[in-house]
């Protein structure tokens, strides 16, 4: 075989300049080798496009036994591509040659041609196609399948499956649990400090979580402000309860974020992988089961999963459910308590309060639905309708009857609203769609919703407050009743707990607390309002003590619209 019987290809050295140039800017490495496995092989010519990929030692002649080019004569697939084509004479294959002797891990996509192999020495025609790249993102993308973007932890999808890997191989008797993280407060800091605030606070856990937890654990973050973590093996009695604690006590330490100094802490629930037949998907859900259970009763608590957990979820879920159905039925109504001037007896305004009358259940406490509306997020629906409600309640009275011209209606605000919800849109729709004065309006917000998020809510009141809306703080007493809270917000009244009323007549110290309340109220031109007046004798007392306004069973219990209509106006 002649050179003039080769591909263009082969070598620049017998094609004419135009074409040499052509080859040379050609996207593939292409070279013209010949020998075989016993003898060795050579490289007789080559492109610049394959001399750039080897770094062959002289780009502007082919060299034998180049060292680069060496490390493809012993690859076990380029061996093997070469034995087909010996079966296949004047053929084609193609071969993947990884190699790490470049500098650096690189992958080519190889194709052989046979060009004359019936002589002593044969000749051939290679290809190479760089992947590396392509490699390389392809195992990001896979890398990124089964990992956290923001904190490079493992995702969801990886935990369930290192979970169900170790469930499958652990040894009889090695018992392990699964633990589910949720941070408390994580929502009201991602909206007051902004997402990038809260990206940081979540990278910033996940390290300080990853640093306390045993060398074998794994820990994935399964998305939002829930971690999960597998401790493969737990000591007898122990449960997890001891890594639990590491957990929390990393987390009680502050972190600065953004120059806010932020405390954290987590609900943590714990499943264990006692059953043979365990199954990931099961510890996964058992523990994020026993994570909701911990996070109502208080932050900074961990729960052990047990079978009556379940049931007890499967009734919220419903019990969800119903709540739900409930708001896109209109089976909720609000009852009004009315609020009376201690000193004058004149009838004010109302409290607005949500009822509940379940088909099935009957009257359900709203202690019980109020609870599930927070937990699920149906607060935010559920309180937007009942600043409706009793805003048009309140216009719909002052139209036909003269006396209610001067009364104003109470409507409880959630902190959920105060962060999840563009409340002062709320509100103003509220206003417009009535007709009613702003400053008819008086909304109650706990201590602990301000406490929790004071920058929005700061921002929120002054908002309100541009519309006349009045308002008050509620429960005032059982929170952090803090004198600087008092002075940052633009607070109309301070609701007493109805705590501090109770025993009034028999504790000297809650009457000295209520007169507290109610001197600091008038020094700061502000009302007090006594909440739970039962007797003649509360009442006469807080007359004493000086409070301005109070409501309770003593005057009367929640009453539907018709009632109050029928037993106030008539």
């Amino acid at each position: 075989m002649t050179q003039g019987d080769l591909p263009i290809a082969a070598t620049p050295a017998v094609v004419g300049v135009a074409e040499a140039s052509i080859i040379d800017r050609l996207p593939l490495g292409i070279c013209l080798i010949a020998g075989g496995e016993r003898q060795g092989f050579r490289l007789l010519s080559s492109n610049a496009k394959l001399q750039r990929m080897l770094s062959l030692t002289d780009p502007c002649a082919p060299l034998p036994d180049d060292p680069a080019f060496t490390p493809l004569s012993f690859d076990p697939a380029f061996l093997q591509a070469m034995e087909r084509l010996q079966v296949d004479a004047h053929g084609e294959t193609r071969f993947i040659w990884r190699t790490d002797r470049l500098g650096m891990a690189r992958v080519f996509d190889c194709s052989l041609q046979d060009l004359d192999n019936r002589t002593e020495d044969p000749s051939y025609l290679l290809t190479l196609v760089d992947r590396t790249a392509d490699t390389r993102s392809e195992q990001q993308l896979l890398h990124d399948v089964f990992h956290d973007r923001l904190t490079q932890l493992p995702n969801s999808a990886m935990f369930v499956l290192r979970a169900s890997e170790w469930l499958d191989h652990r040894r009889a008797r090695e018992n392990g649990v699964v633990m589910m993280i949720n941070l408390n407060r994580f929502q009201m800091i991602n909206e007051s400090l902004g997402h990038e605030s809260g990206d940081q606070l979540l990278v910033a856990v996940a390290q300080r979580m990853t640093d306390c937890l045993p060398k074998q654990a794994l820990i994935a973050r399964m998305g939002g402000d829930e971690f999960a973590v597998l401790l493969p093996r737990t000591a007898p009695g122990d449960e997890g309860f001891t890594t639990a604690q590491s957990l929390h006590e990393a987390l009680s330490a502050p972190l600065t974020i953004d120059n806010h100094d932020l405390r954290v802490t987590a609900s943590i629930g714990i499943a264990q992988a006692s059953a043979l037949n365990a199954a990931a998907e099961d510890l996964v859900k058992n523990s994020s089961i026993a994570m909701h259970r911990a996070k109502r009763e208080g932050r900074g608590r961990t729960v052990l999963y047990h079978n009556d957990l379940t049931a007890h979820a499967k009734s919220r879920f419903e019990f969800e459910g119903d709540l739900r159905r409930a708001l896109e039925r209109g089976e909720l109504s609000l009852h009004y308590q009315p609020i009376y001037s201690l000193a004058s007896g004149e009838l004010t305004g109302f409290e607005a309060l949500c009822r509940w009358q379940h088909p099935e259940r009957g009257a359900v406490p709203p202690v019980d639905f109020i609870a599930i509306a927070e937990a699920s997020g149906l607060i935010i629906p559920l309180g937007r309708w009942a600043l409706h409600a009793a805003c048009a309640q309140l216009a719909d009275w002052s139209a036909r009857y003269p006396v209610v011209s001067n009364l104003s209606v109470n409507v409880n605000v959630s902190g959920l609203q105060i962060s999840g919800d563009n409340m002062a849109a709320v509100v103003r729709e509220a206003l417009i769609a009535s007709g009613i004065a702003g400053n008819r309006l008086r909304l109650e917000i706990t201590e602990s919703a301000l406490m929790t998020n004071a920058d929005l809510a700061a921002d929120l009141l002054l908002d309100l407050k541009s519309f006349g809306v009045c308002l008050a703080l509620d429960d005032f007493g059982t929170g952090y009743s803090s004198l600087n809270y008092l002075s940052r917000f633009p607070i109309d009244t301070i609701k007493i707990d109805r705590s501090f009323i109770a025993k009034l007549d028999s504790n000297p110290d809650d009457a000295k607390i209520v007169h507290i309340i109610t001197q600091l109220a008038s020094s700061l031109g502000i009302s007090a309002v006594a909440e739970g007046i039962e007797t003649l004798e509360h009442l006469e007392r807080l007359k004493v003590l000086g409070c301005h306004y109070g409501q309770g069973y003593y005057f009367s219990r929640p009453l539907p619209a018709a009632a109050v209509e029928n037993q106030l106006f008539s």
